[in-house]
């Protein structure tokens, strides 16, 4: 059954790269779950990282809490420099989200994502909730520089459900199959999506 693991997801203060290993093209991450219902941000990392060439298969993440945001990434937040958070070459399947912003790879937040596979994803979401990023923060853009350029393509997403939790008391709700709200114009296109 799933089981709550308070305090095992990690809390980053400076930025951390997550990197699977270069012999093998994605080191793979089984069977996570952490659920709570007085934490705002749930997720397997929140705060500044790079992850990539990560799979995560059979993952459960749920917060309850009013206002909170669940992915691999439960949240990210400009803290005024210019951290990068960069989420690229990245695998998640067979996996549930459930939050009030809730997105597969990025609950809440802004960032470089590119090369992302979903497959067999279920999103439950209050308010925002999309197939890779629940609430996508757009205006923090300028943190890219040039890699900005590449930043949204090649999304594969297959076998994908969005439903809206009704626990959540949320008057609008902004659902979509990448993104549930994008922030602004991003002033760059989402290409080489695939959704099946």
């Amino acid at each position: 059954g799933r089981k709550s693991f308070s305090g095992k997801m990690l809390d980053l203060k400076n930025v951390v790269s997550l990197v699977g290993t270069s012999s093998d093209p994605f080191y793979k991450i089984s069977g996570l779950c952490y659920q709570s219902s007085n934490e705002s941000d749930v997720g397997f990392v929140k705060g500044a990282a790079k992850v990539s060439n990560l799979e995560f298969d059979n993952a459960f993440f749920k917060s309850s809490k009013a206002s909170s945001s669940v992915g691999i990434v439960a949240k990210n937040e400009s803290n005024g420099s210019s951290v990068n958070h960069v989420y690229q070459n990245i695998i998640v399947s067979n996996s549930e989200f459930s939050g009030y912003y809730a997105g597969a790879v990025l609950g809440y937040g802004s960032a470089y994502i590119s090369d992302i596979s979903l497959k067999n994803v279920v999103i439950h979401g209050g308010n925002y909730a999309g197939g890779v990023v629940g609430f996508f923060n757009a205006e923090n853009l300028n943190w890219f520089g040039a890699a900005a350029d590449y930043a949204y393509s090649k999304f594969n997403i297959e076998k994908i459900k969005i439903v809206k939790e009704s626990s959540f008391n949320a008057n609008e709700t902004y659902f979509g199959g990448i993104a549930g709200y994008v922030s602004q114009s991003s002033q760059k296109d989402w290409t080489q999506i695939s959704i099946r």
